[in-house]
């Protein structure tokens, strides 16, 4: 199998990072640009069938989604299984990889059914992989969890969540951002079904881990924030979810830019929650002063790393 020269490999190092950044402004149309370009080179110099045309089509199949286009992804990620399955088979975990990444994209169009059949099925290819005792195992059972949970079928969702937490405690801890990112999903199922006094801990919990691996300036700290403001909302703490979703969007501002879907799901519960205070965004001042050290990222192996960390800056009141 053919390998990617060295310049080549380096010529598209320095272009997929410039894309990776451009995603994370939410300037997509730009990104997308760059990320086909890095797709056809690769197609041209060693084809489709090898794992660096698949790194590279699974890429442009997840900012596809990032940007709000899952419908567009959908048909890259089935290709990208097609592939793997013509190269590895379908017992391989690459495999499974692909087959989880086609499930959230379904999870995207709310296609939940069709996304539970093939997690299940990279489960079980995970199961006679790595194991169960494994964080992709943990994970795998995370988005199953979450594909139950908008069946309405929490009691399942909720079993596999707390399985997914306790692997992923024993496999890397308690202080690491997959850890952080199960315990969410947990306490969100928690408020879905109204058990607010188990979730607020949990939430504060997450936002702890959060602040000491991604740091306070990084998109998933604005989810999370975002999750514990809809919990003081939602038992009647208006003065105190304010701030948090302030500063959710300054981050996402920051960070993936203001046409990006999750800041403007964070900008929408804002405006509803100012509205029932007797208030309207379009008012109020403009956001705080943007952040003077916004969060990078660069691409490395098919996906978005944090290539730069802030200075840490504590944000009082928000704990």
């Amino acid at each position: 199998m053919p390998a990617l020269a060295f310049d080549t490999f380096k010529t598209l190092k320095d272009l997929e990072d410039h894309a990776a950044q451009l995603q994370t402004e939410g300037r997509y149309t730009e990104a997308e640009s760059l990320y086909r370009l890095a797709l056809e080179t690769v197609r041209r110099t060693v084809g489709e069938r090898h794992p660096d045309y698949l790194v590279r089509l699974n890429a442009l199949a997840i900012l596809l989604q990032s940007a709000g286009r899952p419908a567009e992804a959908e048909p890259l990620h089935r290709q990208a299984l097609k592939i793997d399955r013509e190269i590895v088979g379908e017992k391989h975990r690459n495999y499974a990889v692909q087959l989880n990444n086609l499930a959230n994209c379904l999870q995207f169009m709310d296609r939940h059914e069709e996304a539970e059949r093939l997690l299940r099925q990279a489960l079980e290819i995970g199961r006679n992989t790595v194991g169960e005792r494994h964080l992709e195992y943990s994970n795998r059972l995370n988005n199953l969890a979450n594909s139950l949970k908008n069946l309405g079928r929490y009691a399942e969702a909720e079993r596999l969540f707390r399985q997914s937490v306790e692997i992923a405690h024993e496999v890397v801890g308690k202080r690491h951002h997959d850890y952080a990112a199960a315990l969410s999903n947990l306490a969100n199922l928690q408020m879905e079904t109204g058990r607010y006094k188990e979730a607020e801990p949990i939430q504060r919990q997450v936002l702890e881990i959060g602040r000491e691996t991604v740091g306070e300036r990084h998109p998933n700290y604005a989810s999370w924030l975002n999750n514990l403001a809809g919990l003081l909302v939602a038992t009647g703490r208006y003065g105190e979810a304010e701030p948090r979703l302030w500063w959710a969007l300054t981050i996402l501002g920051e960070s993936v830019g203001e046409e990006h879907p999750s800041y403007l799901e964070v900008r929408e519960n804002l405006s509803r929650l100012l509205a029932k205070m007797g208030r309207s965004i379009d008012d109020e001042p403009v956001l705080p002063p943007r952040l003077p050290s916004p969060v990078r990222f660069e691409f490395r192996d098919g996906a978005l790393h944090l290539a730069r960390t802030p200075d840490r800056e504590q944000v009082e009141g928000l704990r």
